[in-house]
């Protein structure tokens, strides 16, 4: 027997603001749970299928895991098609990298999450096809989030599935054929990672400007950079990092578990904080072995760039390795000298 019930909630505030392709997301107030959700709306006008739409609320539903955003209820208006949703309150991993990169023991344990929660995705035969920053949310505890199935496609029996509309900067090579497959997702996280390493200033400059330059690009694997990262990321993260980016997906990792194992055996000695500021300069800060906070600088000198070093803390800070003070360095320079620096001071290579 079928039942057809009335749901209201209330509108409070637009959140996500640009990070959906057609879609908005609003916090809102379920009267009937007397809570905060949040409710991704679609315009039917759009001419988006009911059916279709209500099908990535069955996924998120089937796919329950500590590590994939859960689904309260589908609904429509006369206007609309809407998925509520919780409310997590911590944000996006885009609204964190926005303008510095993330620790690195963060990413390694953010990343592992989402593998998680994509592996058993990929165990219901699905590829997700829309795996990006402002996809993993945060839950209370500090734990990410796989959200947006409206792009997740089934596996055929040819081993493929078919390729749906795809953000530009996210295309791995092999859908720009028409089709992905299970790795399509593994460079996606790839990219993602790489990304918050990164942080978002640095990625965006290698922005294509146009779908032709992307295409050509991606397919070239020269976006992103695979041999630009910051200074401080060590080899072995940024060979994890570049597996996953590989142009052929047969070379990257063959599972979601392979990629996890091998971002837990990356070791972090020193685990910098990094913080980017409007001028374009670089600080990064760290405790070492219980000693005086470590902090180093790459400013902006005009055209040239200066690397410094200091210990202590605010007004306390005092010179240190005056000798690995650079000035008047172009940005290749700084960047080499960096990691020369870094290494000296006890991060692995």
């Amino acid at each position: 027997m079928d039942i057809r019930a009335e749901l209201t909630y209330t509108k409070k505030r637009q959140i996500g603001v640009g990070q959906g392709m057609n879609s908005e997301v609003f916090l809102a107030f379920d009267v009937q749970l007397a809570g905060e959700i949040a409710v991704k709306e679609i315009p039917k006008a759009l001419g988006v299928s009911v059916q279709d739409y209500f099908r990535e609320a069955q996924r998120m539903f089937a796919a329950e895991h500590p590590n994939v955003v859960r689904v309260n209820y589908a609904c429509e208006t006369a206007s609309t098609v809407g998925l509520a949703m919780r409310y997590y309150r911590n944000g996006s991993l885009q609204d964190r990298i926005a303008i510095s990169p993330l620790p690195l023991m963060e990413v390694i344990e953010i990343g592992q999450g989402i593998l998680n929660g994509l592996g058993c995705i990929h165990r219901l035969n699905l590829v997700h096809f829309d795996v990006k920053p402002s996809n993993i949310l945060f839950d209370d505890n500090g734990a990410p989030l796989l959200a947006d199935f409206g792009q997740t496609r089934m596996i055929g029996p040819g081993g493929w599935a078919h390729r749906p509309g795809m953000y530009r900067d996210g295309i791995p090579p092999e859908c720009y054929s028409g089709a992905g497959l299970f790795q399509s997702d593994i460079y996606q996280v790839g990219l993602t990672l790489y990304r918050a390493v990164n942080g978002d200033v640095l990625f965006n400059r290698q922005r294509p400007t146009s779908d032709h330059d992307a295409q050509q690009m991606t397919l070239a694997g020269s976006f992103p950079d695979r041999a630009v990262f910051l200074p401080h990321v060590p080899t072995s993260l940024r060979q994890v990092i570049c597996n996953a980016l590989h142009v052929d997906p047969g070379s990257r990792f063959p599972s979601c578990r392979d990629f996890a194992d091998a971002l837990g055996k990356v070791r972090i000695e020193v685990d910098w904080k990094v913080i980017a500021d409007s001028n374009g300069g670089m600080h990064w800060t760290a405790k070492r072995d219980g000693r005086a906070d470590t902090m180093i600088d790459l400013l902006p000198n005009k055209n040239r760039w200066n690397v410094q070093i200091h210990t202590g803390r605010g007004h306390d800070r005092r010179r240190k390795d005056t000798e690995k003070w650079r000035k008047d360095l172009t940005h290749k320079q700084a960047r080499s000298h960096l990691r020369q620096v870094f290494r000296s001071l006890g991060q692995p290579r």
